[in-house]
């Protein structure tokens, strides 16, 4: 009967950490995208009035936001500090690269952040400005995408982990 009851335990425990992981996920990528959303502000404030170098810039920005989305920043800065030669559109990928691995955002995001980075550092400052314009406007409604999902989708989650623990352990009793 001990076994029983501890498996039973064991079994809602699992399903519920599963169900909050799950609903986390859709909080980490709402919040991840509103940083984005301020760190692009913050990088397009060092470009254009503080009149500082790209990977000066970047590096400043990304020791201000914590995370994936600052280690965007940071790792992009080191590869042009480094001058490995790359084009500053290549560079970006490698940083989107390591942005993906380390976020929880989705293929939209990153599309809209790889075409941003195809016009960094490589046009006018009035077209720099269009640009970061541009990809604000675009994190703006896939960040109020993201806020519905998470609101949808978090508490589902959640729920359904602590539900679904709770009958795999009513059939095994």
């Amino acid at each position: 009967m001990i076994v029983k009851i501890t498996g039973c335990i064991l079994i809602i425990g699992a399903c519920s950490y599963m169900g909050f992981f799950l609903g986390k996920q859709y909080n980490a990528r709402f919040e991840q995208i509103r940083k984005l959303r301020s760190s692009l502000k913050m990088l397009e404030t060092e470009i254009s009035y503080s009149m500082n170098p790209l990977p000066e810039a970047l590096l400043k920005v990304g020791s201000r936001i914590p995370g994936p989305v600052g280690t965007l920043y940071k790792y992009t800065a080191e590869l042009l500090e480094k001058n490995v030669g790359l084009p500053m559109d290549q560079v970006w990928k490698a940083g989107l690269y390591k942005l993906s691995e380390e976020s929880s955002l989705k293929k939209e995001e990153l599309d809209v952040l790889d075409d941003f980075g195809l016009g960094l550092g490589g046009s006018d400052k009035e077209e720099q400005l269009k640009n970061f314009h541009l990809i604000q406007e675009h994190l703006r409604i896939i960040e109020l995408n993201a806020e519905s999902d998470r609101n949808k989708y978090e508490r589902m989650y959640k729920t359904l982990g602590v539900l679904t623990g709770a009958a795999l352990a009513l059939v095994l009793i």
